[in-house]
């Protein structure tokens, strides 16, 4: 099974994110945190719940170790690797059917933002973010691009568990409950021939 790197702090996310947020988005795969980053916009629509945010239990299959994903355009190390391992069966596990791109670019603000893993599902769209990401563009994508952003941080793993955030805009169809049974099945039935590699 994939192995923990660091452990996300129980948190009140939704009612005082300024307490651990910027430490969840921000962290590097070494512990650090990414320098040039800021989550204070993000929590101020958190606070006047313009945006909504949960926190996401996810059940690990244990063969999701076997999983073969395309090599990703520049250097990857093996922390990232396993979080694109386990987004892409989150794609399938919240929508059987969705149409699923890796490194996906998208409009973000007055630019455009890469995405790791970009999601058209029953649900809306999803970007599905490995890793660090600066809480600046959560807001951005959220209006431009996608109904919901998904990270899945480097402190997210609990051993079998992983504790992701989703984000989405307040009108959004909800997210589905993710289940045990739904990420084997969507481990199962992947196709890597079918994901478009941008």
């Amino acid at each position: 099974m994939l192995s923990p790197n660091h452990h996300m702090e129980s948190t009140w996310i939704s009612t005082r994110p300024d307490l651990t947020l910027a430490q969840i988005l921000h962290a590097t795969a070494t512990g650090g945190v990414r320098a040039d980053c800021d989550s204070r916009m993000l929590e101020m629509l958190i606070t006047a719940q313009s945006i909504a945010v949960s926190e996401i239990e996810i059940l690990i299959p244990d063969a999701i170790d076997q999983l073969l994903v395309p090599a990703r355009h520049g250097n990857e190390g093996p922390a990232h690797r396993n979080l694109r391992r386990l987004g892409l069966v989150l794609a399938k596990a919240i929508d059987p059917h969705a149409g699923v791109s890796l490194e996906h670019w998208v409009p973000c603000g007055s630019a455009h933002a890469l995405i790791d893993i970009f999601a058209e599902t029953r649900h809306g769209r999803i970007a599905i973010e490995c890793g660090t990401r600066d809480g600046r563009d959560i807001p951005r994508l959220l209006k431009a691009s996608a109904d919901h952003v998904v990270i899945l941080p480097f402190a997210g793993w609990q051993g079998s568990r992983f504790n992701a955030l989703g984000f989405s805009n307040q009108h959004a169809r909800p997210l589905p409950r993710i289940t045990y049974t739904a990420m084997v099945a969507a481990l199962e039935m992947q196709d890597l021939d079918a994901i478009n590699t941008i």
